[in-house]
């Protein structure tokens, strides 16, 4: 920067702040908050671009997320404010009290953590996608723990498996019978 600068004839002149009337741009944020501001904003975009689905899926979220009563709510209290107590909460929020320092909301997508909050609507079609290749209940939950997050999902999951005709069927096909003892 400084050799783009030599062909130019600079001089540096010291006023002092009363003098000034407009602010001069040395007067404004330091770098070190700058710098603070751009690494948040970098963990909020990388956070959106490296979660594992189509920018299709993406959009369906946000949107769902949006028209999600409770999670609304959710979004009001992040930020507006925690109340006191579990019991002044609507009854919609009260499954997310025990998270409520680790929920953020990024581009109207919520966060635990960095896992994902699904909404209502989309839970369905999210653990029909998890159990496709018919995985065992530990297998799937750990697949749907590493990016996602809703409470009950556990609960969810192993009700989804345990109704699965497919899984039901093939069950105990590949489990070696041992030799009965005379």
């Amino acid at each position: 920067m400084l050799l783009k600068v030599q062909k130019y004839p600079l001089s540096v002149n010291y006023k002092p702040g009363k003098e000034l009337y407009i602010a001069d741009t040395l007067s404004r944020c330091s770098l070190a908050e700058m710098a603070d501001n751009l690494g948040e904003k970098a963990f909020e975009i990388a956070q959106i671009q490296m979660l594992p689905m189509s920018n299709e899926k993406l959009i369906k979220l946000r949107q769902l997320t949006v028209e999600d009563i409770s999670l609304q709510t959710l979004v009001k209290y992040i930020g507006e404010g925690w109340p006191e107590t579990r019991s002044e909460l609507p009854v919609c929020a009260r499954p997310y009290w025990s998270y409520k320092h680790e929920i953020t909301v990024n581009d109207e997508i919520l966060f635990r953590g960095d896992k994902v909050i699904v909404p209502l609507k989309m839970r369905r079609d999210i653990l029909a996608q998890i159990h496709s290749a018919h995985f065992g209940i530990e297998k799937c939950k750990r697949r749907a723990r590493d990016v996602l997050f809703w409470p009950q999902m556990n609960a969810e999951i192993e009700d989804l498996i345990s109704k699965c005709e497919i899984c039901n069927k093939y069950r105990n096909q590949n489990t070696k019978r041992t030799p009965d003892a005379a």
